[in-house]
């Protein structure tokens, strides 16, 4: 029996904390249990994007922040299921994520957040966590085409609105030039 063995035998406690720290007990998750988590997620970052878009006061609006809001919720909700309880899982993705965040230049708040899932979906696959990582896939690209729906639909919307408005300039009269005196009128 060697060393180690013989202090892991004396101290169990000390097996517990080497496998919480490793991550090697931690929770099974179910399809169903995924789902909603990740839905709520979704539905809870869309609502806050929402809001934010309706009660933004500032200076200039960037368009796709609320849609960030809702897949930084997928993110946060796919990070705490990848992660669980593994103190390891956690400082390897705040070392990864670190490294995308500051040595990779994004200007799109999106396009970030799209690359910190990629890493996360990898993590998952990784750690053997594949319900986590498909199921969360499946419900990010849905969530992501909804999006890009809305703002086609957006874009068509104000299309359609400024030719209504152009049409109304059209039959409307010509405006006056008011003469000045002195000055010829061409």
């Amino acid at each position: 029996m060697s060393m180690t063995d013989h202090v892991l035998d004396a101290h169990p406690w000390l097996d517990r904390l080497f496998s919480d720290i490793a991550g090697t007990s931690g929770e099974d998750y179910g399809v169903e249990s995924v789902i909603a988590r990740m839905v709520s997620a979704a539905l809870v970052g869309w609502l806050i994007g929402q809001v934010y878009r309706r009660t933004f006061t500032g200076v200039r609006f960037n368009p796709a922040l609320p849609d960030t809001h809702v897949l930084l919720a997928l993110g946060g909700a796919l990070i705490w299921l990848v992660v669980g309880n593994s103190i390891v899982r956690a400082f390897g993705l705040a070392g990864t994520v670190g490294l995308i965040r500051y040595r990779t230049i994004v200007p799109d708040p999106k396009d970030t957040t799209i690359l910190l899932f990629s890493l996360v979906m990898g993590m998952a696959c990784g750690i053997g966590l594949l319900v986590v990582a498909w199921v969360g896939t499946l419900i990010l690209l849905m969530a992501m085409v909804l999006l890009h729906w809305g703002h086609r639909r957006v874009r068509q919307t104000e299309s359609e609105n400024t030719s209504i408005i152009e049409l109304f300039k059209a039959d409307s009269p010509p405006e006056k030039k008011a003469e000045q005196p002195g000055k010829d009128v061409l």
